[in-house]
């Protein structure tokens, strides 16, 4: 908090430093830094066989990435001419740096989570949308009523749509309460694992948007056959007495048993994916580690 603190002398393990600049709070790039300083390179750092160093910058404006990209090849190819020894077949690669800190096996175990995520929700989804076909069936009368009074089939579908989508809205929104505590209490729970600090699970616009977005794609996708089925029934048929029995017709009987086809094959890919998950993590966990581990701690 010392506003002239520029310029001061100060030692840095024993070696001595002058301060140039003061960053803003919670900057700590590129991944947990408290400060930087510059390099002084001793000989053996100036060795051309040593590579540990990383470079970081910003593209030009208006360059495109490929053209950054040749020029870097074109510069490692000519060390390589230069430098046959040490820099032959090393070659030069840009990356952004989401790529450089956030791709590979992390981007890879989210994509497994987000996957698993979108199983499970396509199984409620398909048991939701059997109980909706079961409901409709008893609800053929009513539609039947609506229609002889003058209701077009369209009117129907659109009534019974909006309530598949009030009811996606209603699970979307206890499921939010539910991830609001598990993303925070995720968040805690990952904070001392070497975590990079631009890493936070939070709840934002574009969550919010999105669950939004699925809550209407849900209510529509898995609301239409439903609404479809029951908008089909003949009216003469379910006004006569002893007519109710016809809603439940042979299409209807053939979409609940899809659905439930459905619900069990996303569930045996769930579970054969989370047993294969569990037997990588034991052999991970008994795999030989080339010392001996009993009555040692780290």
């Amino acid at each position: 908090a010392d506003p002239n603190v520029l310029g001061k002398a100060v030692r840095i393990n024993g070696e001595p430093a002058v301060i140039v600049g003061v960053m803003p709070p919670g900057i700590k790039f590129p991944t947990r830094a408290e400060l930087w300083t510059q390099i002084i390179p001793d000989a053996d750092a100036a060795r051309r066989d040593r590579r540990q160093y990383g470079v970081a910058g910003r593209v030009k404006p208006g360059v495109r990435r490929e053209a950054a990209q040749t020029e870097l090849s074109g510069i490692a190819a000519r060390l390589a001419s230069a430098y046959p020894d040490t820099n032959k077949d090393v070659g030069a690669m840009m990356q952004t740096f989401n790529e450089r800190f956030n791709g590979g096996e992390i981007r890879t175990v989210f994509l497994a989570l987000q996957g698993a995520v979108a199983f499970v929700l396509l199984i409620a989804c398909a048991n939701v949308a059997n109980l909706q076909l079961s409901r409709a069936i008893h609800r053929a009368r009513e539609v039947a009523v609506r229609t002889a009074l003058g209701a077009s089939r369209w009117r129907i579908i659109r009534q019974l749509l909006v309530e598949s989508v009030l009811l996606g809205f209603a699970g979307g929104a206890l499921g939010l309460l539910i991830a609001v505590a598990g993303v925070r209490m995720f968040d805690a729970a990952v904070a001392d694992v070497g975590k990079p600090y631009w890493i936070v699970f939070s709840m934002d616009y574009v969550v919010f948007g999105f669950l939004a977005a699925v809550c209407v794609l849900t209510g529509i996708l898995f609301g239409i056959a439903p609404a479809l089925q029951i908008s089909r029934t003949n009216v003469n048929d379910l006004l006569k007495e002893g007519g109710r029995g016809n809603a439940g017709s042979r299409r209807a009987r053939w979409l609940t048993s899809s659905m439930v086809v459905v619900e069990l094959a996303l569930t045996l890919v769930l579970l054969v994916g989370a047993g294969l998950m569990v037997r990588s993590f034991l052999k991970l966990y008994t795999a030989e580690t080339g010392m001996a581990a009993e009555n040692l701690m780290t």
